[in-house]
């Protein structure tokens, strides 16, 4: 994960434009239900983005496989769930149906998010089993 620290700070960087740019525009233009898919996609972009950054310490620490898989499933899980919010609102704000139709992509991110946290399980059993200290 040579560049894992530049993945991370994109994403914590792009977290805050995001969340300015649902805050002082998205809010007015779109109805509220599509406010709230917003929000849980930024939500959820900064919960993973602080784990990646939890999985790239512990990275630097052991030597698991796991971890990469983790790292890059948080952050495919982020492009997809947390970018189809996005593409939502931006489909409602600018009468996009292209973006609107793309719901279909949160669903993976999700299941990319949950394979992220199954393989930290997976590590965590592996760092019991040899005793070795996080």
């Amino acid at each position: 994960m040579k560049n894992g620290l530049m993945f991370i700070a994109v994403l914590g960087a792009s977290g805050v434009l995001f969340g300015a740019m649902g805050r002082h525009t998205a809010s007015a233009l779109v109805n509220p239900d599509t406010y709230e898919i917003f929000t849980i996609g930024l939500q959820y972009q900064w919960y993973h983005t602080l784990a990646m950054f939890g999985v790239y310490l512990l990275e630097l620490r052991h030597d698991h496989a796991n971890f990469k898989l983790s790292f890059y499933s948080f952050f495919a899980g982020i492009v997809l769930f947390s970018g189809g919010a996005y593409l939502k609102v931006l489909g409602e704000m600018y009468d996009l149906t292209w973006a609107q139709s793309l719901g279909f992509i949160n669903p993976i991110g999700g299941l990319a998010l949950t394979l992220g946290w199954i393989s930290l399980i997976l590590i965590a059993f592996r760092i019991m089993k040899k005793k070795e200290t996080v």
